[in-house]
């Protein structure tokens, strides 16, 4: 009877538990407000705004909106569920990061960020992504951290369009740890690099400014047993490697490491050392596969592209070019024991040190 009574007591109690846990969620708030003339002690409503997003994330709820009133700084903040953050075309929201990050993601779900500005004001890191399924960033400028403007380690993928990343310490974009990112009509610039990826990432890129960035524009690295995928088109990638590195520079670091490289109706020019350079000639380095086509590498300080992959196989890593325009760089073409493939046209002339210098080269029919 005891025993009896004991187990009805749980299960109210636990009754009791689910019904505080639904109420307060039926409670939360679909869309909450903030401006400069709110106070955080608000409920976050239109005519009693809270003054920063912390106070705002916290009282709305998953799925929510938080919807900045007028133009004014509203403080760094965490996110821990799925939310949206919407500053309107015309309005002002700012992030000062005066140290740490300024806006860390940790949450189930869809994130999404749109029309904030992020400045760093000795502050670490813009956004550091730290887990969640998706991170949609939409008009979003992240200016002068003294680290990464993205960091992302969580896995999880991030769409962005309009992004601006500049004046950044040190990488634009640190991807990690399978971590997918899409982005197109966007710029990174003045980045010690503008993207740095390790650890079977995706990466794509369309409509996109790579400009005047230290170290590589983009540094993609496989490890063993990983693939790591990078597709760009229609980009421009000038003034990048500025101490001699290329502009677009990949390895596959371990015998069963790949990297697929897709580089398409592109412009690659002025940068201080190759413009795009395919691995690295070290033994026991894995394969790499790169499409090379309809692009135009011209005037930059290193040779156009240099293929450095330990061994040419043209079954499972193909080095294509097809229908580029190749012309006053250091050199053209240059290959350390390898190869590549040739489809189509490629106009290959007028480099400094000379035009196409392979261990072997295969012509294959196809545009």
């Amino acid at each position: 009877m005891i025993e009896r009574a004991g187990v009805a007591a749980c299960r109210a109690i636990s009754l009791m538990a689910l019904a505080l846990v639904t109420a307060t969620q039926a409670h939360a708030a679909q869309r909450t407000f903030v401006a400069t003339s709110g106070i955080d002690t608000n409920p976050c409503t239109l005519t009693m705004p809270c003054r920063g997003f912390t106070a705002a994330v916290a009282a709305v709820g998953d799925g929510g909106e938080i919807i900045v009133l007028d133009s004014g700084g509203y403080g760094t903040v965490t996110i821990a569920k799925p939310v949206s953050i919407t500053a309107p075309k015309g309005v002002y929201a700012g992030v000062s990061v005066l140290s740490g990050t300024g806006i860390v993601i940790n949450a189930p779900g869809k994130v999404t960020l749109r029309g904030l500005t992020i400045n760093g004001q000795g502050g670490t890191n813009g956004i550091d992504f730290q887990s969640s399924d998706v991170l949609e960033l939409f008009d979003v400028d992240i200016n002068g951290v003294f680290g990464e403007g993205i960091l992302a380690s969580g896995g999880g993928m991030i769409a962005a369009e309009d992004i601006t990343v500049r004046n950044n310490g040190s990488d634009a974009l640190r991807l990690s740890n399978a971590t997918r990112m899409h982005v197109r009509g966007s710029r990174f610039e003045n980045n010690l690099r503008a993207r740095r990826a390790d650890d079977a990432i995706w990466f794509t890129a369309t409509d996109t400014t790579f400009v005047g960035n230290q170290y590589e524009a983009i540094y993609v690295q496989a490890n063993t047993g990983q693939t790591t995928v990078v597709n760009l088109d229609r980009c421009l990638v000038a003034e990048n490697g500025h101490f001699g590195f290329a502009a677009l520079q990949t390895r596959a670091a371990g015998a069963t490491a790949r990297v697929d490289l897709t580089l398409s109706r592109s412009t690659l020019t002025l940068n201080g050392g190759a413009a795009v350079t395919i691995g690295y000639a070290f033994a026991g380095d894995g394969l790499q596969a790169a499409y090379i086509v309809d692009n135009t590498i011209i005037n930059n300080g290193g040779p156009g592209i240099a293929i450095s992959v330990p061994q040419f196989d043209n079954t499972q890593g193909k080095i294509v070019l097809s229908g580029n325009t190749i012309a006053r760089n250091a050199y053209g073409v240059t290959c350390n024991a390898s190869g590549l493939v040739t489809r189509g046209t490629n106009t290959i002339r007028d480099n400094v040190s000379g035009q196409i210098n392979c261990a072997a080269t295969v012509t294959e029919p196809g545009s």
